[in-house]
């Protein structure tokens, strides 16, 4: 095993609901870290498949394992706000069930954390990420394609800094705050406000703006090889709690200094309700994605700055129109 110079105790924390699919293959590839200087916590947010027996199963006699149950489902927020908890003082490196990374991961982070490790309790680092389809069947992944193009695998190098203005901007979609591609101290997330317990979805993005508003530095480093492979997955709420968990998480940022808020409501906002629109196709809710569309269509010709929209509209409702047609001739 390698250490690195900071050697600083790790938490890898991972929370879990119903994930018995994925999360042996998960933690065995963590396992196989060269920098040894970790604990992987789980905590179950109380799964109703048999994903606590298989964790017992497979890794319960492993020192470097602990496994926390909760009694019932609180939600993502809740899970990841438990496992802030329990990282205590340590370094903590998120993953989810069905996510890889690279063996050097953890070695790299932490040697980039000592290079700058001046004022470490305000500073997040950030790694390439390498975004694959979901772990799905052939004819889903078929069907996301579909929907994502070829956006679904693609290699994503964050900026130098996560900014205020880089998380508005289009540029955003080049590469997205993905927790598994972050390293930082779990005591930056909690002095940051943790993650706020109403979202059980795009809390992510919620934590971002939680930490731009601390004035923590977020620090980007590419790498040639990306150190986290992140599947892309279909959200388990319904359309409707994605799009408030968005705007929810979004609307944190009017908080934030020195940002627009005309050009934060006339871009991210319309960027989030594409996104929305592309899910609610992704769960095969057509009824409301087509919805979705025709009330941006009329809300597009009062905001006479959206010049780009009905080229847009044209393109999206030809979409919404082939996933109807797939979907009519395939049983996925």
């Amino acid at each position: 095993m390698i250490h690195s110079k900071l050697n600083k105790r790790v938490a890898i924390c991972i929370p879990v609901y119903n994930g018995k699919n994925t999360i042996i293959q998960t933690i065995s590839n963590l396992l196989n870290q060269t920098y040894d200087n970790y604990d992987i916590v789980i905590y179950d947010d109380g799964s109703t498949d048999e994903t606590v027996t298989v964790l017992h199963k497979h890794f319960s006699q492993n020192p470097k394992i602990q496994i926390v149950v909760g009694e019932k489902n609180y939600g993502r927020s809740y899970a990841r706000n438990r496992l802030l908890e329990l990282a205590e003082d340590r370094l903590i490196a998120w993953q989810d069930a069905d996510d890889l990374w690279h063996p050097h991961k953890l070695f790299v982070q932490t040697q980039l954390l000592e290079e700058t490790k001046r004022n470490l309790n305000k500073k997040i680092i950030y790694t390439t990420v390498k975004r694959f389809p979901p772990k799905y069947s052939k004819l889903y992944r078929q069907y996301a394609e579909l929907i994502f193009g070829k956006q679904q695998i693609m290699k994503l190098d964050p900026p130098k800094i996560y900014d205020a203005y880089f998380l508005f901007s289009k540029k955003f979609g080049t590469c997205p705050f993905y927790l598994q591609g972050t390293l930082g101290l779990a005591s930056t997330y909690r002095e940051a406000g943790g993650f706020p317990s109403n979202l059980n979805w795009a809390e992510d993005i919620a934590m971002l703006v939680n930490l731009l508003k601390a004035e923590v530095t977020i620090e980007g480093y590419p790498t040639d090889i990306a150190l986290t492979m992140y599947y892309l997955n279909i959200p388990s709420v319904t359309p409707i709690e994605l799009q408030r968990s968005i705007m929810t998480a979004v609307s944190l940022g009017n908080e934030i200094k020195d940002i627009d808020e005309d050009t934060y409501k006339s871009d991210l906002i319309w960027r989030n309700n594409f996104y929305i629109f592309r899910v609610a196709l992704l769960k095969k809710d057509i009824n409301f994605a087509n919805n979705m569309l025709e009330k941006m269509a009329t809300e597009s010709k009062k905001r006479k700055t959206i010049t780009w929209y009905p080229e847009l509209f044209t393109k999206n409702k030809f979409l919404l129109n082939q996933c109807r047609a797939f979907l009519r001739y395939n049983s996925i």
